[in-house]
């Protein structure tokens, strides 16, 4: 009786976060083993749960904000004067170039407008075309506009590489503006612990070797993204253009690996569904300092084969430990695996 007390004594609290004893894990967790877990074998015990260790990182907004400020003082911390200077130079190049090629001369109509106007008016009211059509006249004539988007380029044409070049990129016209986004993102925000990882779709349905389809998405047709987003806010703080590239890995471990790479090693908690989730990604994270939980599929490699014997009814639940990984079994109107 004295051994079990002891026992139950000295349980721990799952959840609770030991702010005091926490050593920086980087060092102990590069270049883990996949899988290197306290027991060799699956389990079925509640023995010995893992303090869950504090966030390492500061969430919250990085850069000095207006008390109050205003749409226009938020979008410029994304889209800058310095990008948009950067696009009109590359946009004077083309029309230059278009010019030279077919006998025009400089004062061809679309150089001639990018010198007279405004292109963050030009900008904003383009993206809202759909919804405010008659702002278009207030800001420029439709011949300075239709010039304009007619040599419209965010990236320059001469640092092209060919189909068969081992170097091609597939998004090669707006990788700039890609990376653009990704490195503001990250300058911008620090994410809080809880962050998730899923597609998004930009519709399209034009001609594309990349274009995609996904049913079980409101936008069935058109680019799919990988994000990274903040679980209490929505933020994106990274992404990745799905474009067949060959020089990156559409895998999910490895998808999952290259988003998460500015938040490993902080303790972050990342939450995703079934097409990511595995065995192999929980040990390549857990070196990493970084918890993962998500749904799971039965036959991933790695799962214990004993937790899916029998039959389950409604409100059954089982689950198998292998030191700090956890596989639960639950079923109400069907078979709901998790991963934690």
């Amino acid at each position: 009786m004295e051994a079990e007390s002891e026992g139950e004594t000295e349980a721990v609290d799952p959840y609770e976060v030991d702010t005091e004893e926490d050593e920086p894990a980087n060092d102990q967790h590069q270049d883990a083993d996949p899988l290197d877990q306290d027991d060799a074998e699956w389990v079925r015990n509640t023995n010995n749960f893992p303090r869950i260790p504090r966030l390492t990182g500061q969430p919250g907004i990085k850069v000095p904000l207006p008390d109050d400020p205003s749409p226009l003082d938020i979008y410029k911390l994304f889209i800058t004067d310095e990008l948009i200077n950067n696009w009109k130079s590359i946009q004077a190049m083309e029309a230059c170039s278009s010019a030279r090629n077919v006998g025009v001369p400089r004062n061809l109509p679309a150089h001639r407008h990018l010198e007279e106007t405004n292109s963050s008016r030009l900008l904003g009211t383009s993206s809202c075309c759909p919804f405010l059509v008659r702002l278009q006249g207030h800001v420029a004539r439709l011949s300075m506009f239709l010039s304009i988007l007619a040599f419209f380029h965010i990236a320059d044409n001469a640092t092209f590489v060919p189909f068969e070049d081992p170097h091609y990129d597939p998004i090669d016209k707006i990788r700039p503006f890609v990376d653009h986004l990704n490195t503001v993102f990250k300058q911008l925000y620090e994410p809080d612990r809880e962050v998730c990882i899923d597609e998004a779709m930009v519709p399209f349905k034009g001609r594309s070797k990349f274009k995609v389809y996904m049913k079980n998405k409101p936008t069935k047709w058109g680019f799919k993204l990988y994000e990274l987003c903040e679980s209490k806010s929505g933020y994106v703080y990274s992404l990745e253009v799905y474009c067949a590239d060959k020089r990156l890995s559409n895998k999910p471990v490895d998808v999952t690996k290259h988003l998460m790479q500015p938040l490993l090693d902080k303790e972050h908690r990342l939450y995703i569904d079934n097409c990511y989730c595995c065995p192999e990604l929980w040990g390549r994270l857990k070196g990493h300092a970084t918890m993962m939980v998500g749904t799971c599929r039965r036959n991933r490699v790695g799962m214990p084969a004993d937790l899916f014997e029998g039959r389950q009814r409604a409100g059954d639940l089982d689950y198998r430990r292998k030191g700090q990984l956890l596989a639960t079994r639950w079923f109400h109107k069907r078979e709901v695996v998790n991963f934690s």
